[in-house]
């Protein structure tokens, strides 16, 4: 049974690894071995003995105890003499700085940071510990030989990596294929459910390793399923299945909408609206509603997103808000988050991965969930029939294998991937295939990785050893089996490496160049001439990929947010593992590593593969630690009260508050280390010697480092991107010559660079260089030296002199692929007094090299650029902003007759003075310049008439065009979704009537303009859109957002032409006078309507006084969900609102009488309707609403409405009331019952106010309540009064607590200060 048995023993690369050290030359050069020479001498014969045999004891140590055993025992004392080696080469290190006047600069305090500086100390300790180690070493070659392993020739890293292949297999495109029939199937089943009022669980249950979460991704990438789900999420669980963390998840991988990230992502695909603002401060909330997200959401997948599945990182654990006093109510927000997110929509959730059987926990989650709209649905996948019985509300999916057929095309396509034709392929291993094929039990993961396997091999001899071992999979193994020999059968240096992401949680999104780095600090990757350890790394990344122990690799584009908040790269590699992978990894690793996630009341640990109990969660093994729960200090200071393990990995994944560490010494064995801060730097470098990956990203709070953190000789990647308040680095970096990767981006207060970076002579990434005046600082000119790759941006260029430009040697930097330059702007945004030709010439010396994949200027200040910018042929990304004297984008000496073939996003921003491509006309109006260009973006380019060459982007999909008044050119673009445009109507108009087929997101912001012969083009402009309507059948028009401002004419019109609408808003649309009825009828897929400042706007039309007979029958937009009206100064009465309403907000309406939906009579005022109350859930039985309007409505804004009147009628599941500045408003009260559901209730400035609604359950889930300047509420009703003390976030006049029963004042914790009433 022996290749049933995981090879969990890999010492071969730490042995290489301490080899390599104990001859390092500077051991000799610095004599930090004087006097235990001969220990020395012994272990450099021994350790080659021990490596000639390593690989056969290895093999034989997966089924020999005593081989383990003796294997074990080997790995204990090779990881004592590493770190023995490691404090000798860094006492080498610490001479030579000594020498070079390291000691002198650092100041006097210096020594507190050597305890061990005297060297007759130092060596009298370091010999005991060779001495010891040197015996054990002996003891175990004597046992080597009793074993009688033999001798196995290494062959050398290079030659074990796979070379590029003539054909790229994929197997999962024909695992795909193979799921077609099982895909029609679910997808029918799913899609036959939407008039099911009932949430509909599909399960997907089958073996692990045959497909469901492919299968899962199939169906949620279909088309069919994108076009009937309002709403898709996808969230992997994994072992956890809490209710309250899972709630949080499935809210955090909704789609989202940051305010930053509008201009940027206004047009990406994704309309669902995100949930309600469950967290914010109603106090002071302005209100604007739940808004559409037009971004994309986790992974809905629709034009250029990415496979779904992605998710966000680490979903199923990360519950980060539950361990702390407010748990409980962080808890129910979560819920209730969930539950506004699917109200009302039909939405299809992906649960994937789920273990848990506890059908309590699901019927919780379950009850969030049935507030969807009609056809919801929950597809899960799950190896455990059981949970499938418990979770399925109709029969679970049983997925059976895949067929032979696509069995044999991955192992045939995976094992012979190397011949470019099917002819080239041996016979004689063509006709095992068959065999192999009964092995796999229809599995495309075995099939696979068996594939994998088989690839390396070329002879029938190597296949026929293959299938005599024992990897007959059963249903109790699964395919675990092939899974353990394809692990097996990787060289020790991979297994290391794969093993050690047994580390991470399972689901989690791993950071690729990452995982290279942390690879290389722990010595994981051997050393060759000639390459670079990172360039190994990919390779043996890229080998791993192709065998199937990664997935989901992918290119992840950072949000400009992200990189200016956050510190993101531009881009980034992500992939994850395969839970059976994961499995096989940490069964290799077993006590080795320790995993902290947090679940609400405990942390849940997981050491090994059967997992300890919380007491045992970090034991004396574990040497790579990962944290990710809510103040990761308190476990980490507690947990090491009672042990000791020599900690080699510390990654936590959430913030650490109070940075304060305890048991410091206990942190000397850190070889890297992840924190993210709020105070300084909890630890002393003098601990940390043989550190060498630090990242401290994100740590918005550190304004500086410690000035000994210079002392970490052996530090090889330093990560300080998004530390927003860095201001300095300290200044002795230069003698951390070990520094290879060193990010600074998103620091945005970091004044200057230490001096003498060019002694760095290992740094190969620098992200952000920031130049400076003072002369102690590095210039530019530092960076010639160096190799630098990656991503490099040069910032305060007014600071570098032309010659220190031409030293920077940025032409030969062959390995850079993105630049950014910046020049510095004065307060107004203006660039400073400095000479124009200084900033050309300078310019011109910054020349990179022609490969070059994306540049960024920023306030450069010359006219133009210089000749080299047209050599760029491989530019990919072109950013240009703040040039404001920039008038042309090249010279009349430049070669006009080049394009930029490559080029997918062109962004030009704020170059006010900037005319044209070149400076003259040259003749290129026939050729495309931008063939492949995928995003456009010009704003605040006034001067700009037109762009270069023919007017047509064959694959331009998203467009944003602002204040650019002279660019008139109409663009072809046959494949445009997003539009965001500024201009005349009827240029607005043209645009949409191109475009109607291919556009999903759309905001056209009119330009105001008197000339008559305009009003009249635009009104044809309009027509052409309108008849484009008698084109094509209205399914081709995709649009679902639609924002539309300062128009004067075809407001209703334009939005009628598009009924599959989503989010629509009009904003200064003065020619919007009246509800349009007719326009409405047309748009039952609206979720969101908002309506600003449309001044004219009063409600119904007059001669309406009657419903329609449409009306009569049906409801005006029967599915929006949010509605927002804001300024509109003339509007009198709301329209007839919808039962599926839940958020309405009404903001500055001075003159609205009604809100009850009620059609005001031709003469008549709605206070002659409504005879004082004003009812948003009970209508008059002259409404034409078929039942209640707003019966479900939760959150209810309503602000500086002056003309309200009398009482207000709110309907039972109301949580949110925020009403401010209404004077006439007399009373409120609850429609029918009680308002039981009530979280939050913001009364201010209601002058008057005089009566509550009362009654026993009625304030029962109040959180907060603030009731301001109400002079007519002279008391509160009982129910409120009782409720009361439980109330932690209030703010009242003190006056609404009677004498007689005013409570006795309890001391206030610090942390309720804030809420603490105030008494006048």
């Amino acid at each position: 049974m022996a290749t049933s048995t995981v090879i969990n023993v890999v010492v071969q690369p730490l042995v290489t690894v301490v080899m390599d050290k104990a001859s390092n030359y500077l051991l000799d050069k610095y004599k930090v071995m004087k006097g235990m020479e001969e220990q020395r001498e012994i272990l450099k014969r021994r350790l080659p003995a021990i490596l000639d045999i390593i690989a056969d004891a290895e093999q034989v140590a997966a089924h020999r105890e005593g081989a383990a055993a003796w294997l074990q025992a080997i790995k204990k004392v090779t990881y004592q003499a590493n770190e023995v080696f490691d404090e000798f080469k860094y006492e080498a290190l610490r001479r030579k700085a000594k020498k070079e006047g390291h000691y002198k600069e650092l100041g006097f305090g210096v020594v507190k940071l050597f305890p061990t500086h005297n060297r007759f100390i130092f060596r009298n300790r370091m010999g005991r510990k060779l001495r010891k180690i040197v015996r054990s070493i002996d003891v175990l070659v004597t046992e080597m030989n009793a074993f009688g392993f033999k001798y196995q020739q290494q062959v050398p890293v290079s030659n074990q990596l796979r070379q590029t292949d003539h054909v790229i297999s994929d197997p999962k495109r024909i695992t795909s294929r193979s799921r077609d029939k099982d895909k029609e199937k679910l997808v029918d089943m799913l899609v036959g459910q939407a008039n099911n009022a009932d949430l509909t669980v599909v399960p997907i249950v089958g073996m692990g390793g045959l497909g469901k979460t492919t299968l899962a991704q199939l169906v949620y990438n279909e088309p069919e399923i994108q076009k009937h789900f309002d709403l898709l999420v996808w969230v992997c669980v994994s072992d956890c299945f809490d209710v309250d963390s899972l709630s949080q998840s499935i809210v955090e991988a909704a789609p989202k909408k940051k305010k930053d990230d509008r201009k940027e992502d206004s047009g990406k695909n994704n309309d669902t609206p995100k949930a309600a603002h469950g967290t914010n401060n109603d106090d002071t909330e302005a209100g604007s509603g739940k808004e559409k997200d037009s971004t994309k959401a986790g992974p809905r997948r629709k034009k250029g997103d990415t496979e779904a599945g992605s998710g966000r990182k680490n979903n199923r654990t990360k519950a980060g808000p539950w361990k702390n006093k407010g748990g409980t109510e962080a808890a129910t927000a979560s819920k209730n988050n969930l539950q506004k997110l699917v109200s009302g929509q039909r939405y299809l959730l992906v649960l994937d991965d789920v273990w848990e059987r506890q059908v309590g926990i699901w019927e919780k989650l379950k009850a969030c969930l049935q507030h969807g709209g009609r056809g919801s649905a929950v597809l899960t996948t799950t190896r455990d029939e059981g949970v499938a019985k418990n979770m399925g509300t109709i029969k679970a999916y049983n997925l059976t294998a895949v067929e032979d057929e696509f069995i044999k095309e991955i192992i045939e396509t995976s094992a012979f991937s190397r011949f470019q034709n099917e002819e080239e392929r041996p016979a004689g291993l063509v006709n095992m295939v068959d065999e192999l094929v009964k092995r796999c039990v229809g599995s495309p993961l075995a099939a696979t990785a068996l594939g994998s396997v088989l690839h390396t091999k070329s002879s029938e001899v190597e296949w026929n050893a293959v299938l005599s071992r024992n990897i007959i999979c059963t249903e109790e193994t699964g395919i675990l089996p092939i899974l353990k020999l394809s692990y097996n059968d990787l060289p020790s240096y991979m297994k290391q490496c794969f093993a050690f992401c047994a580390m991470f949680p399972k689901g989690y999104e791993i950071d690729v160049d990452k995982l290279i780095r942390l690879w290389i600090a722990h010595g994981f990757i051997i050393q060759e001439k000639q390459v670079c350890l990172e360039t190994i790394g990919k390779q043996i990344f890229d080998e791993l990929v192709s065998r199937s122990f990664f997935q989901d690799v992918k290119q992840v584009q950072a949000t400009s947010s992200e990189i200016e908040h956050d510190g993101a790269c531009y881009s980034r590699t992500t992939c994850k593992i395969h839970d059976l992978m994961h499995d096989v990894a940490l069964s290799v690793m077993e006590k080795e590593c320790a995993l902290a996630t947090e679940k609400p009341g405990k942390i849940d640990a997981v050491a090994t593969a059967t997992g300890p109990s919380q007491s045992e969660w970090l034991l004396d093994t574990t040497q790579h630690l990962f944290l990710s729960c809510k103040e990761p200090e308190k476990e980490l200071n507690s947990s090491l009260d009672n042990s000791s393990p020599a900690i080699r990995t510390l990654l936590c994944d959430s913030r650490m508050e109070n940075s304060s560490l305890q048991h410091l010494s206990k942190y000397s064995s850190l070889q890297a280390l992840k924190l993210c801060l709020r105070g300084s730097f909890p630890l002393k470098p003098k601990h940390l010697h043989h550190l060498r990956y630090l990242d401290l990203s994100r740590s918005k709070y550190i304004k500086s480092l410690p000035e000994d953190m210079s002392i970490l000789y052996n530090l090889q990647t330093l990560n300080l991107s998004g530390c927003i308040r860095l201001c300095e680095l300290p200044r002795q970096m230069k003698y951390m010559t070990a520094l290879r990767h060193l990010y600074t981006h998103g620091c945005p207060m970091l004044e200057s660079m230490p001096g003498d970076l060019s002694k760095l002579t290992a740094l190969q990434t620098l992200t952000c260089f920031v130049a400076s005046s003072d002369s102690n600082c590095s210039n530019v000119g530092q960076l010639g030296s160096l190799n630098l790759g990656g991503q490099l941006e040069l910032c305060h260029l007014e600071n570098v002199k032309e010659d220190a430009a031409g030293d920077a040697n940025l032409v030969k930097k062959k390995e850079l692929t993105e630049l950014t330059l910046k020049w510095s702007v004065g307060l107004d945004n203006i660039v400073g007094e400095r000479s124009s030709r200084d900033d050309a010439r300078l310019l011109e010396q910054l020349k990179p090299h022609d490969g070059l994949h994306a540049i960024r200027i920023h306030a450069y200040g010359a006219t133009t650029f210089p000749t080299w910018t047209a050599m760029l042929q491989n530019i990919v990304v072109v950013h240009l902003s703040g040039c404001n004297k920039l008038q042309w984008f090249l010279s009349d000496d430049t070669n006009t007759s080049f394009v930029f073939a490559n080029l997918k996003e062109l962004t030009l921003q704020e170059l006010v003075c900037f005319e044209r491509w070149w400076k003259k006309d040259n003749g290129t109006q026939e050729v495309i310049m931008f063939p492949r260009l995928e995003k456009l973006c010009i704003s605040h380019c006034e001067k700009l008439t037109a762009l270069p060459g023919q007017p047509t982007f064959p694959n331009l999909q998203n467009t944003c065009i602002e204040r650019c008044p002279e660019l008139t050119t109409r663009f072809e673009s046959p494949k445009l979704s997003v539009l965001k445009i500024e201009g005349c109507d009827v240029h607005l108009f043209q645009w949409v009537a191109r475009h109607m087929t291919s556009l999903t997101n759309l905001d056209l912001h009119s330009i105001l303009d008197s000339k008559e012969t305009t009003s009249v083009a635009a009104e044809h402009g309009l027509k052409e859109v309108v008849d484009g309507m008698d084109k094509w059948s209205d399914h081709d028009f995709p649009l679902t957002v639609l924002v539309l401002q300062n128009f004067q004419l075809g407001v209703t019109e334009l939005c009628s032409c598009f009924v599959h609408l989503q989010d629509l808003s009009f904003c200064r649309c003065h020619a919007l006078l009246h509800w349009p009825e007719k326009e409405f009828e047309g748009l039952v897929s609206l979720r969101k309507l908002k309506i600003d400042q449309c001044e004219n706007l009063t409600g119904y039309a007059q001669d309406s006084t009657k419903p329609s007979t449409s009306l009569e029958t049906s409801q005006l937009l029967p599915r929006l969900d949010v509605l927002v009206l804001l300024k509109c100064e003339s509007l009198v009465e709301v329209f007839n609102v919808p039962a599926s309403l839940t958020v309405m907000e009404i903001m500055c309406c001075k003159k609205l009488e009604s809100i009850s939906g009620r059609r005001l009579q031709q003469g008549q005022s709605a206070s002659s309707i409504h005879q004082g109350p004003s009812s948003i859930a009970e209508v008059s039985s002259s409404s034409s609403s078929p039942g209640d309007c707003a019966e479900n409505l939760e959150k209810l804004k309503i602000a500086e409405c002056d003309s309200l009147k009398g009482a207000l009628h709110l309907p039972s599941p109301l949580k949110v009331l925020y009403i401010v500045n209404c004077g006439g408003l007399t009373y409120l009260q609850s429609r029918s019952g009680e308002l039981s559901s009530l979280e939050r209730l913001i009364l201010r400035s209601c002058n008057s106010l005089a009566s509550l609604p009362d009654g026993p359950q009625e304030y029962s889930y109040l959180q907060r309540l603030t009731v301001k300047s109400c002079p007519g509420i002279k008391t509160f009703p009982a129910s409120l009064q009782k409720r009361l003390p439980n109330i932690q976030k209030k703010n009242i006049d003190a006056h609404y607590y009677e004498e007689a029963s005013r409570p006795i004042p309890i001391p206030l914790k610090p942390k309720t200060w804030p809420y603490a009433i105030r008494r006048n």
